[in-house]
């Protein structure tokens, strides 16, 4: 009984901790970013979305009257429309598929899964990186860590420690849903579709029709497979962000080591062209984000080859590295090893 109530008032300590001006401002930034890539997500659907349906049809118009019955599918004509056909497949079922998606940040659900993905990808890991360093070094830098410490015990506080921090990341998923779901005014648009065969060049006067959301985004049993899978990648990066910060210690010093880990790994994937090194295509797949389409805003700081390079094609298919992602679990789980053994042997003051 005894030990209950000490851990329960751990939590509560750990949770008041929390509650800071740094860790307001951190959140705050979190949803400005999310607002500006959810405003420009819906604002490129809704131009793109129409005129992908309207240049459709105009090429199958133009393939209908160069190569219909009767004339010669041999022809230049015929020949030059098809590919024009061809080349342009992708740009429809883009367009249709961010316009949905757009339309699915109107819910709840879909709020909650584009702040899913923005959490357990690299922009995420970089406020949460913040926070461990604001939370977990203050008490150093207040000269109350000794005490802490005593209070607890040392297996105790770390732990209390990477609950809080975990327990930060759930409230910042749901508080920033529920302000983005209140801001919806300010950033959704509704994406409209010509109907028919409606051609390009009378797409101002063509009747039109709004698009539904997407199915996966915004029901809730999709949302809640979003979020099971970030949280499953949050509480790993909560548990060794927690410890090398605990570990660390200085404010400074834990910002920039577990600031460039984030950094260095988004680098290793977008500017060294080396995405097969990192565990972030693995990641991606878990997630369910490595099959986006064009225009898709949900990952900051992330892997730049998993999303199509245009509008006209669709996202490349590369296999997960199943060595190489192995190889960074093993490497997570002998790193937060080593990290709590530091802690435990090295000297509180």
């Amino acid at each position: 009984m005894r030990d209950r109530h000490l851990v329960v008032g751990l939590l509560r300590a750990e949770t008041r901790k929390l509650f800071t001006l740094a860790t307001v401002v951190i959140f705050v930034v979190f949803v400005a970013v999310l607002w500006q890539d959810a405003n420009h997500l819906t604002d490129f659907a809704e131009g793109q979305a129409p005129v992908a349906i309207a240049v459709r049809n105009d090429l199958h118009r133009s393939v209908h009257e160069a190569c219909g019955p009767g004339l010669d599918r041999t022809a230049e004509p015929c020949r030059l429309a098809r590919l024009d056909a061809h080349d342009n497949r992708f740009f429809a079922p883009n367009g249709l598929a961010l316009g949905q998606i757009a339309m699915s940040l109107r819910t709840l659900p879909g709020l909650m899964t584009f702040v899913a993905h923005q959490l357990a990808t690299g922009f995420g890991w970089l406020m949460l990186a913040l926070l461990a360093a604001l939370h977990i070094t203050r008490e150093r830098s207040a000269g109350t860590l000794g005490l802490s410490v005593l209070r607890s015990g040392r297996g105790r506080y770390l732990v209390g420690k990477v609950i809080s921090l975990f327990g930060s990341a759930i409230a910042g998923l749901t508080g920033a849903s529920l302000v983005l779901f209140a801001l919806r005014p300010t950033f959704t648009r509704t994406v409209r579709v010509p109907e028919g065969d409606q051609r390009l060049g009378a797409l101002v006067h063509a009747p039109m029709r709004t698009l539904p959301p997407d199915p996966e985004w915004s029901s809730w049993a999709g949302t809640g497979r979003a979020v099971l899978c970030g949280l499953l990648i949050v509480i790993a990066i909560c548990v060794l962000f927690a410890l090398a910060a605990a570990v660390l210690r200085h404010p400074a010093t834990t910002v920039v080591v577990l600031g460039g880990f984030v950094v260095g790994l988004f680098a290793v994937a977008e500017w060294g062209h080396r995405s097969t090194w990192v565990p972030l295509r693995a990641i991606s797949a878990f997630l369910g984000i490595d099959d986006p389409p064009f225009g898709l805003a949900d990952a900051r700081f992330w892997d730049g080859s998993i999303p199509p390079p245009t509008i006209y094609e669709v996202a490349p298919r590369v296999p997960v590295p199943v060595a190489s992602s192995a190889g960074w679990v093993v490497a997570w789980a002998v790193a937060s090893i080593l990290a709590a053994q530091a802690f435990r042997r090295r000297p509180i003051v």
